[in-house]
């Protein structure tokens, strides 16, 4: 008889382990899930600020980055170490944003002041009465500037 209480007392601890268990995996599915619309949020307000014309790529960027770091952090709250990588993570990519633009906007400067040049050049030959393959020549010129602008957007 004593070895039927044993075996309910174990049934019932085994029992109440499993629907703890079973807790909390419901628990984890409800973590997941919560932490999906968080990121789904976070998406579609990245997507909002895309869509409005006055934000650009890089302040765009640079939301949805601070946003997602915002959503990790509190995890690692607790975990010092884990929160200085996240922080020197997030400055690492930050400075790798600025680096970025700057070079971005060098290119797109040295390109806008080729064409201007290459403009005034046509324009003189054009004026000077040089011959049409030499006019022809610059305008070749202006359309490779041109696609190169186009490819780096």
């Amino acid at each position: 008889m004593s070895h039927s209480i044993c075996s309910d007392q174990s049934l019932t601890t085994n029992n109440q382990a499993y629907s703890k268990n079973e807790h909390n995996y419901v628990s984890d599915d409800d973590d997941q899930l919560d932490a999906t619309k968080q990121i789904k949020q976070i998406l579609e307000y990245y997507r909002k600020e895309l869509q409005q014309e006055s934000n650009t790529q890089l302040d765009c960027n640079r939301k949805l980055i601070t946003r997602l770091f915002d959503f990790i952090r509190p995890v690692y709250s607790s975990y010092r170490k884990k929160k200085e990588d996240l922080d020197a993570l997030f400055e690492d990519i930050s400075d790798l944003q600025d680096i970025r633009y700057i070079q971005q906007k060098e290119k797109t400067e040295q390109l806008q002041n080729e064409i201007l040049h290459l403009k005034k050049l046509i324009m003189t030959s054009v004026n000077e009465g040089h011959s049409s393959n030499d006019t022809i020549t610059k305008v070749f010129r202006i359309g490779e500037i041109i696609f190169k602008i186009i490819n780096l957007k």
